[in-house]
């Protein structure tokens, strides 16, 4: 937990610096569900994917080069390099 999270307290839909991914889509059914995530290769769009895809939806991601989506991917998630290439590749 950050200092932030300790002071800033929660908003008014109960969640704030402290909330994390798992927590905010707890109880959320994306089954037949399609999103895209730009940025999967790391970082917040990695977890987004991840979690999403958790939740049951199918999860498209972009990223800027391709062999790093491609070793990001796992499960249900189908990462694509779209920049690259022009096309989805798994």
């Amino acid at each position: 937990m950050s200092l932030d999270s300790l002071l800033a307290g929660k908003g008014a839909n109960g969640f704030g610096y402290g909330s994390t991914a798992e927590a905010v889509t707890a109880g959320l059914d994306l089954a037949g569900k399609t999103v895209l995530v730009t940025g999967c290769n790391s970082g917040l769009g990695l977890e987004t994917a991840r979690v999403l895809a958790k939740r049951g939806a199918h999860v498209v991601g972009t990223a800027r080069t391709s062999p790093r989506p491609r070793s990001s991917a796992s499960g249900s998630t189908r990462l694509c390099a779209t920049r690259a290439s022009g096309r989805c590749q798994t």
